[in-house]
């Protein structure tokens, strides 16, 4: 009796497993759909409407490629660099306002996008793109930190501290935020880079990851 218990037991827990991975690839998150033609059509009629004569019209493909989202994430960035005036404006401000409003995945990736075009070659996307994202500290540092921390970098914050690098922003008092690199940090130099968005008071470096002076 004892060995036909042993036996079912065995069977149970080998159904379990088979179980388990016949369910494995539900489990796993599914790659994001392609982008359709017919969105992708009416993504790029929207950006070329933020040219319009017409200011309604500027301002109704404005709000459709807000309510779009992350798809047009891609081609939003494009157009606040390569656009025309006009559209260059516009589409800063749209991904400004993806930053600020969208789903968690809509704001890295308008995060991402405004942060490459920080290194764009005109100095008044630049400039624009400073200024947003100046007036989104609380939400940049929030993803950026949240990145670091999960790329194994470490943070402490300990009341406030006079601000010496005030460019990107200025203030007479930021919170003390001591980073600190280890050899347990998985980033690269450009995760690194992203640094230069936080208002950090001390990096402690303690890895073969060479930090470079812009974010210092």
């Amino acid at each position: 009796m004892h060995i036909r218990h042993t036996r079912i037991a065995h069977l149970n827990s080998l159904l379990g497993v088979i179980f388990s991975l016949l369910l494995l690839p539900a489990l796993i998150a599914a790659p994001p759909a392609p982008l359709s033609p017919q969105l992708k059509a009416s993504i790029e009629d929207y950006l070329a409407q933020l040219e319009s004569d017409d200011y309604e019209a500027r301002e109704t493909s404005t709000r459709h490629l807000q309510l779009i989202g992350r798809e047009a994430v891609p081609f939003v960035e494009l157009a606040a660099d390569e656009g025309e005036i006009e559209t260059r404006v516009r589409a800063g401000r749209i991904l400004e306002q993806m930053l600020r409003t969208g789903d968690s995945e809509t704001v890295s990736l308008a995060l991402a996008s405004l942060e490459r075009l920080q290194k764009s070659s005109r100095p008044e996307v630049r400039y624009r793109v400073e200024q947003q994202l100046r007036g989104n500290r609380e939400i940049v540092e929030k993803i950026i930190l949240a990145d670091f921390e999960a790329l194994g970098g470490k943070f402490q914050r300990q009341g406030t501290t006079p601000n010496h690098r005030g460019v990107l922003f200025p203030s007479s008092q930021i919170p003390f935020l001591q980073l600190t690199v280890g050899g347990d940090y998985k980033g690269t130099q450009a995760d690194l880079l992203r640094l230069r968005n936080v208002r950090f008071s001390l990096i402690i470096h303690r890895t073969s990851v060479r930090i470079d002076d812009e974010t210092r």
